[in-house]
């Protein structure tokens, strides 16, 4: 039987997948298609088979949802309403890339995670992102030099790569740490960031220490409200 969890649901016909979804309660959401009139009927009634992920919360089943659409496509989720696309998130192919909300992707070299059916998740996410991982955000895409570093800078919220600031190797950290926390791997992510956390300490480098501690906290939080 299906649990009372959150998680994603694949309605299948033989192999393929025909849609995928994500739920708050997954035996709750599934039973209630058989129920359903329009779209919901008709996947219903065409799917032969169904698969389901449990997920942690709500908002690790909405990145696994948009990743399992990305790779399989079903017809089901591409066929949009109005001809409207679904926004993704789009990590920019740049030495020091940005984080963009776009509705097309590209052959562009860039990553692309997506697409996020709810909007308003999308832009909780990247609000977290930017907050918690210091990405340059003001300097345009392609990446454009500036005079001076903003105020995010100062904040601590960016490298400041468009005035010759920021470390290589360590924006490419960064960027492997927003990788992570967009293809749902936050657990893993989170025992990273405790070890780096606690070897600061052991240098007695107490203020990366409690930035770090913060920095996970905040994804903790995120994760478990966010439901």
């Amino acid at each position: 039987p299906l649990p009372e969890a959150p998680g994603v649901y694949l309605w299948k016909r033989g192999e393929e997948v025909l849609y995928v979804g994500k739920a708050k309660s997954l035996r709750a959401r599934v039973r209630s298609y058989f129920h359903a009139e329009g779209k919901a009927r008709r996947i219903a009634e065409e799917a032969t088979g169904l698969d389901f992920i449990a997920t942690r919360d709500e908002v690790e089943a909405l990145l696994l949802e948009a990743n399992l659409i990305k790779a399989h496509r079903p017809p089901y989720n591409v066929l949009l309403k109005d001809d409207k696309h679904y926004p993704f998130l789009k990590l920019t192919h740049e030495p020091f890339p940005t984080l963009l909300v776009v509705r097309r992707v590209e052959e562009d070299g860039a990553k692309y995670y997506g697409p996020f059916p709810e909007a308003g998740a999308l832009r909780r996410i990247k609000t977290l992102v930017d907050r918690l991982f210091p990405l340059r955000k003001n300097s345009g895409y392609p990446m454009k030099r500036r005079r001076y570093p903003c105020l995010n800078y100062s904040m601590g919220r960016c490298l400041a790569p468009c005035v010759g600031l920021a470390d290589p190797e360590a924006y490419r950290e960064v960027v492997r740490q927003v990788e992570a926390v967009l293809e749902g791997r936050v657990d893993g992510l989170l025992q990273e960031l405790e070890a780096k956390m606690r070897e600061a300490a052991r240098r007695l480098e107490f203020e990366r220490a409690a930035e770090i501690r913060d920095q996970m906290e905040a994804l903790k939080a995120f994760f478990s409200t966010n439901q």
